[in-house]
């Protein structure tokens, strides 16, 4: 008894999983990058959260990226030191339960390739977003990340160096 119990909770839980899985992905496997964009924002920054776009990389950047902010964090984590992501790239903040959407605009370039500009207002000060996307296995993807603050995260996350 005990045993069928357990199947039926791991079959519910894997069915939870696919759903999930299904819904995040139908979404973001619009072809239109604005609605996926602006689905991401308002999932990301809905008023009061605290979630962060470096909390799951994989499901927001594309994979090269993705990749380096992932080896970033490991050295953040390792070192104890603050590194190169001490705020959300796609908010350039630190407290994104401050962060509203003014607008979102994107434009493909091609089947595959987009850029978008994302207007935030963050506690009251406006910041502009320039985002580079990819189409990865169907899914849009940031492939980059510009801001007043960040020229690009990218080449950022490939230097070397250490921070002045």
């Amino acid at each position: 008894m005990m045993h069928a119990k357990l199947k039926y909770l791991g079959l519910l839980l894997g069915g939870l999983a696919i759903a999930y899985h299904f819904h995040d992905s139908s979404i973001n496997s619009s072809p239109d990058p604005n609605r996926v964009l602006q689905s991401m924002y308002e999932t990301l920054y809905q008023d009061g959260s605290t979630a962060s776009s470096l909390d799951k990389p994989d499901s927001y950047y594309a994979a090269a990226l993705s990749k380096a902010i992932g080896e970033e964090q490991i050295k953040q984590r390792t070192t104890g030191e603050l590194g190169k992501l001490s705020a959300d790239p796609l908010c350039n903040c630190q407290d994104p339960s401050a962060v509203k959407v003014l607008s979102v605009q994107a434009n493909e370039l091609g089947a595959h390739q987009a850029e978008a500009t994302v207007v935030l207002s963050v506690s009251g000060s406006q910041e502009v977003i320039q985002l580079k996307l990819r189409r990865e296995e169907g899914l849009w993807k940031v492939e980059d990340v510009l801001s007043r603050d960040l020229p690009k995260l990218s080449q950022l996350l490939a230097e070397d160096r250490p921070n002045p």
